[in-house]
């Protein structure tokens, strides 16, 4: 009989920052599409991707998102966790990995823009905030941003 372990909990988490009626994106030149936004410029095409960031537990992952919205300008305030219900079993009895009970949740991370010299800010992060305006119109393929907005209704009294 092969030799069963413990499972550890992962979490795979979808960061959503929002701020004054406004959604930050991580902005990247495209050279690949993977359920990004691809936004059109003059110049040349951009990816804007929410931020994922996979931790062990909750405290952990709030760890994990402070120090990486800092680096974005951006102090936090709240974290509203949507989860799902679904978590999947990743392990191997061919392996000698460890084996994972993850869970998918996308994280509503609210607060405000830290200033401009902020010495948390690092440059090497690019990103742009939309707002529920004409700049959402340049977003393509705009199903995920469509259902956090129905979701949350997060334009709304911010």
């Amino acid at each position: 009989m092969a030799n069963f372990k413990e499972f550890k909990q992962k979490i795979n988490a979808t960061i959503v920052p929002i701020c004054k009626g406004k959604i930050y994106l991580e902005s990247r030149k495209a050279d690949y599409i993977d359920l990004a936004y691809l936004v059109q410029d003059e110049d040349c095409e951009y990816v804007f991707d929410f931020i994922e960031i996979a931790a062990r537990n909750k405290e952990e992952l709030a760890d994990k998102i402070l120090q990486e919205m800092y680096k974005r300008g951006f102090s936090t305030s709240a974290l509203e966790f949507l989860s799902s219900n679904k978590y999947n079993l990743e392990y191997s009895f061919l392996s000698n990995d460890d084996w994972f009970l993850s869970n998918q949740v996308m994280v509503l991370v609210k607060g405000d823009i830290t200033a401009d010299n902020d010495f948390r800010r690092d440059d090497n992060f690019k990103g742009q905030w939309f707002s529920d305006s004409k700049e959402s119109d340049l977003i393509v393929n705009i199903e995920q941003f469509e259902k956090i907005k129905e979701m949350k209704g997060y334009f709304k009294g911010q």
